[in-house]
C-alpha cells in the first residue's frame, strides 16, 4: 500500500473522516442599516469577524465602510475542508459584527447558527441583515432572529438582526435531503455525499431532489409513514427522508420538520404523490401513543411506532405509523 493511501485509511479510522476537499461556509453574506439618532450614518466602518464569538474586533476578516444611506454588506464566507465527516454531526458557527465608535472597534452583535457540518456546502446560509443605531447605550441583550437557528447577542443595545426566510407556502424545486442508500446508488446522479449512521448499521445518502418518491427504492430508500384505520387498513402512504421528525397531518400533506442541508426553511409539508413545499412558523407536535396493529409494510421492526394525530385543519382524528429513530 502506497503510503498516501495508508495515511488516508489510518485518518479515516482514527478521525471517523475520509479525503474529500470540499468547501464549507463559515458565515453567510451580512448585511446592513447603520445610523445615527435614526439617521444613515455614511463612512461610518464596519468589520465582520468570523470564527470564535470570544475573538476581538481587531481579528477581523473583511472591513468595509457603509455608503450614503448607511448601509453595508459582506459577502459569504467560505474555508476549504479537506475532509468529509463519515457521521452525521452538527456545530456551532459564529460571527460578529463590530463597528467603529469614539476612534475605536467595539462588537455591536455577535452571531451563532447550530447547522450541519462536515459535507459539501454545509454551514450557515439564510442571508442576515443588521440594524444598528451607534447613539444607543452599550447593554447586553440576547434574542433569536431565526428561531431556532440563529441566536445572537447584542452588546450594543441599539443593534439587532433579521434573517431571510422563506414565505409560509414556498413551494422549492429542490432540497438536499437523507435517504437510506440503495444497492444501486452509485447510479444516482442526485447524490452528494454518502456517510454512515451514528446509530443505525446502514449508509445514509445525501441527494438533491426535486420529489420524495417510492418508487427509486435500489437507489435512494426513504422512511415509510402510513395512515390507517380504526381496522388496521392502511389508507394513505407518504415517503419521508431518514428518520423522519413528524408534526402532524394536514388533509393529504405529512408535516415533519425539514432536514434540508442547507435548513433553509423550518418545515416540510409532503404530498402522498411525492410533491412537497417548505414552510416556516412555530410548530408544536401533538400526538397521543397507539398500540400498533399488524402493519404488513413494517414487518416486525421493532421500531415501529403509532400516533394519534388531530388533523391541522379538520380537527378529525388520524392514526399515523412509522419507524422510530434508531438508539
Amino acid at each position: 500500500m502506497r503510503r498516501s493511501s495508508f495515511i488516508a485509511v489510518l485518518a479515516a479510522s482514527v478521525l471517523g473522516c475520509i479525503p474529500f476537499p470540499h468547501l464549507e461556509r463559515e458565515s453567510p453574506p451580512v448585511s446592513g442599516v447603520i445610523e445615527a439618532d435614526g439617521a444613515p450614518r455614511a463612512g461610518a466602518a464596519v468589520r465582520l469577524v468570523v470564527g470564535d464569538q470570544e475573538r476581538a474586533c481587531s481579528e477581523f476578516w473583511r472591513e468595509t465602510r457603509t455608503d450614503e444611506l448607511g448601509r453595508f454588506s459582506f459577502p459569504e464566507n467560505r474555508r476549504f475542508v479537506p475532509f468529509a465527516l463519515l457521521a452525521m454531526a452538527h456545530t456551532f458557527y459564529a460571527w460578529s459584527v463590530c463597528l467603529e465608535v469614539d476612534g475605536g472597534f467595539v462588537p455591536a452583535i455577535r452571531l451563532k447558527e447550530y447547522t450541519l457540518a462536515g459535507v459539501p456546502g454545509a454551514g450557515p446560509t439564510n442571508e442576515v441583515t443588521v440594524t444598528c443605531d451607534v447613539t444607543g447605550p452599550l447593554a447586553g441583550q440576547s434574542a433569536e432572529c431565526l428561531a431556532p437557528r440563529y441566536t445572537f447577542d447584542a452588546p450594543m443595545a441599539g443593534c439587532s438582526c433579521q434573517a431571510s426566510r422563506t414565505g409560509p407556502t414556498s413551494a422549492l424545486k429542490e432540497l438536499v435531503l437523507p435517504f437510506w442508500a440503495g444497492p444501486d446508488v452509485q447510479s444516482s446522479g442526485a447524490v452528494i455525499s454518502l456517510r454512515e449512521h451514528h446509530a443505525c448499521s446502514g449508509t445514509v445518502a445525501y441527494a438533491r431532489i426535486t420529489k420524495i418518491s417510492l418508487d427509486d427504492s435500489e437507489m435512494l430508500v426513504p422512511e415509510r409513514v402510513v395512515e390507517f384505520d380504526l381496522a388496521g387498513e392502511v389508507v394513505r402512504e407518504w415517503a419521508a427522508p431518514v428518520e423522519p421528525r413528524v408534526l402532524g397531518v394536514s388533509g393529504e400533506e405529512l408535516w415533519i420538520r425539514n432536514p434540508d442541508l442547507q435548513g433553509k426553511t423550518d418545515y416540510l409539508a409532503i404530498r402522498p404523490d411525492g410533491a412537497f413545499r417548505a414552510f416556516d412558523g412555530e410548530l408544536e407536535a401533538s400526538a397521543v401513543v397507539l398500540q400498533c396493529p399488524p402493519l404488513r409494510d413494517f414487518g416486525e421492526s421493532a421500531y415501529l411506532r403509532c400516533w394519534l394525530h388531530r388533523d391541522r385543519s379538520s380537527g378529525q382524528e388520524r392514526r399515523l405509523a412509522y419507524q422510530g429513530p434508531c438508539t
